[in-house]
């Protein structure tokens, strides 16, 4: 019975190692011989693992929890006698200051502050206290960086609405927009993803109306300046000849004491290009004054 135990809990490469033997202590000092191994081995890979284990992208819970599983087994190997003289407590206190500064060793570059307020305090404080005041620090570092994201992500917001404003602006400038059409504000020659109803007006947009509606003004009168210097004549949109006429008109009414500007009776019309057309009304002819009577 007990043979069929030890042979059931064997590996199965090893049952043909063993098949032969008749009683189960045969089976046991073979086992034993061939596969015990001391503790040795285990301790030093135990100490190497503590001395070389950093925090890196681990937690402080998680890294503080790795530690402290490493060291109750380095414990479970130890084979110190108890002590029964007084030096035990000052041998557990040193153990301890020992656990600390691994701790700390193990530590990322960003806690090298309270690292050293760990290490400057008096008395020394315990594995416990140091794990709580990082564990305090992490927390705050967390926060920090979760506020300076908010600032962060803000900022990209604002910069990318108005390079949205700007980039709208020179696209438009390069490309055929007639086949555009927006479904928000129902205008052509742009889309929803770039209307300035709906994401703001850029700042250049009342500037160019400005300059528009001052340019147009511009050209009007330059355009009835031009006419006037043109045609030789000191009123715009009148000819020479015209300009003649009238002067001649206005010193015939002089010479019978007649108000000129009574007399005289005229329109202006606008042309399509910019002039001004002078429609010229001299007054009724003497025919006409006689037919009124």
């Amino acid at each position: 019975m007990i043979i069929s135990w030890i042979f059931n809990s064997l590996d199965s490469s090893l049952h043909d190692s063993v098949v032969f033997f008749d009683t189960a202590r045969e089976i046991w000092v073979d086992l034993e011989e061939r596969l015990s191994q001391g503790n040795a081995p285990r301790v030093h890979q135990l100490r190497t693992e503590i001395v070389n284990t950093q925090q890196k992208d681990m937690s402080i819970a998680a890294y503080y929890t790795k530690l402290k599983g490493l060291w109750d087994e380095y414990n479970a190997y130890s084979q110190i006698l108890p002590c029964t003289c007084g030096s035990a407590k000052a041998i557990a206190v040193e153990k301890e200051k020992e656990k600390v500064h691994q701790f700390l060793m193990g530590l990322n570059e960003k806690y090298n502050v309270v690292r050293s307020q760990i290490l400057n305090t008096d008395p020394f404080p315990s594995l416990a206290r140091s794990y709580a005041l990082v564990s305090q620090e992490e927390k705050q570092q967390q926060i920090a960086t979760t506020r300076g994201a908010t600032i962060v992500e803000a900022a990209t917001f604002a910069a990318s609405k108005n390079n949205l404003k700007v980039v709208t602006r020179s696209n438009n400038g390069n490309r055929d927009t007639s086949k555009l059409y927006c479904d928000h504000c129902k205008k052509n020659k742009h889309t929803k993803e770039t209307c300035f109803e709906l994401h703001g007006y850029p700042d250049w947009w009342e500037k160019n109306k400005t300059k528009s509606t001052r340019g147009k003004m511009a050209n009007q009168t330059q355009t009835m300046n031009t006419t006037g210097q043109s045609t030789g004549s000191p009123i715009g949109g009148l000819t020479k000849e015209q300009y003649t006429q009238l002067m001649s008109l206005l010193n015939l009414d002089k010479t019978h004491n007649l108000n000129p500007i009574a007399n005289f009776a005229g329109k202006a019309n606008s042309l399509s290009n910019g002039s001004v057309e002078w429609i010229l009304d001299s007054g009724p002819s003497h025919e006409e004054a006689d037919w009124h009577g």
